[in-house]
């Protein structure tokens, strides 16, 4: 079934019928719809392709309804051309008028200027289309950012919760937190008379879970049995597993400590080596190395020391720029 031809409505004085104009919309091949010019009763332009105005002599009435009328559609644009005296077309364009014509019209401009309007107003409806579309999009993307920072800040308040304040002293171990960077975690637990220790680099999300997938990696075997750089290895295949397209950078390091020996095994991944610094004697980083967790398969080499009274084993998660840059903040923050 065809479509209906577009409805044009035609403005008129109630003493002077636009019978002529009504045949030219017709013939145009538009169907004409025909308003009493200065009636109450609103236009309802949603099913209106466009309004022909014809103004009387005095065209203050043809004024009057021209600017209600674009008061009334606001942003929406529906084409209203004038059908008046050459005189009227300064006050017609003025009024609100796309386009005034001089009666009698020629029936061939008539409909070359109607059909042109009509493609104008094809065109703002793209626009407005493509600006609702906008807006959707905008909207959609303020409720995520919205819901983004919400559950920031839950990963914030899980992050703090799970960061413990106080970390276990065990024989002549003790931890000491000199600050805490946007997203670091650490943690210390016993295991098996053994201090365990992680810190992790890793951001808020991240860094609870290296440390169950630490925990899990320990547990594994009898205690000890599984060194640091082995527990790091699992947990780097255990993030390289997920197959995350844009894997975040985590960086780790994992201690385990015999509180009777003074035996301290270390194996990092992506921070820098931590600082030794003897109660007596020069300080030296416990240098060996290890790339950033999750990215690709590797080996993480465990490092075994000696704490004795008086030492101190230094860790930071965030790498100065400059030689010997990060050594020099380490020992700093050993005194």
């Amino acid at each position: 079934m065809p479509d209906a031809p577009p409805t044009i409505l035609i403005s008129a004085p109630p003493h002077a019928p636009a019978d002529d104009v009504r045949d030219l919309v017709r013939t145009t091949g538009f169907t004409p719809l025909i308003h009493a010019l200065g009636s109450l009763p609103t236009v309802d332009f949603q099913p209106l392709a466009a309004a022909i105005m014809c103004p009387p002599e005095n065209v203050e009435s043809a004024v009057a309804q021209t600017r209600r009328w674009r008061v009334e559609l606001g942003d929406r644009y529906r084409p209203i051309l004038w059908l008046a005296d050459p005189a009227a077309t300064r006050i017609g364009l003025e009024a609100g008028a796309d386009v005034c014509l001089a009666r009698p019209v020629d029936e061939s401009l008539f409909a070359a200027q109607l059909h042109a309007l009509l493609r104008i107003r094809e065109s703002v409806n793209r626009l407005h289309a493509k600006g609702d579309d906008a807006a959707s999009i905008t909207e959609r993307l303020r409720k995520a950012y919205e819901q983004r920072d919400r559950d920031r800040e839950l990963v914030r308040a899980l992050h703090r919760s799970l960061t413990p304040v106080r970390l276990p002293e065990l024989g002549p171990f003790r931890f000491v937190a000199q600050s805490h960077g946007h997203g670091d975690f650490h943690d210390a637990w016993l295991a098996s008379g053994d201090l365990e220790f992680v810190l992790a680099g890793a951001g808020e999300s991240f860094g609870p879970l290296v440390k169950q997938l630490v925990t899990a990696a320990s547990i594994r075997g009898p205690a000890g049995a599984v060194t640091p750089g082995e527990i790091l290895r699992h947990v780097n295949r255990s993030l390289v597993a997920l197959g995350l397209a844009d894997p975040p950078i985590v960086s780790a390091v994992f201690v385990r400590a015999n509180p009777t020996t003074g035996r301290v095994a270390v194996a990092r991944a992506g921070l820098p080596p931590p600082l030794h610094v003897p109660a007596t004697g020069e300080a030296r980083p416990w240098a060996t190395p290890g790339p950033f967790l999750g990215v690709f398969d590797a080996d993480f080499p465990t490092h075994v020391g000696e704490l004795r009274p008086g030492d101190k084993l230094v860790f930071t998660t965030a790498a100065t720029p400059g030689e010997g840059g990060t050594h020099l903040v380490l020992e700093r923050i050993a005194e």
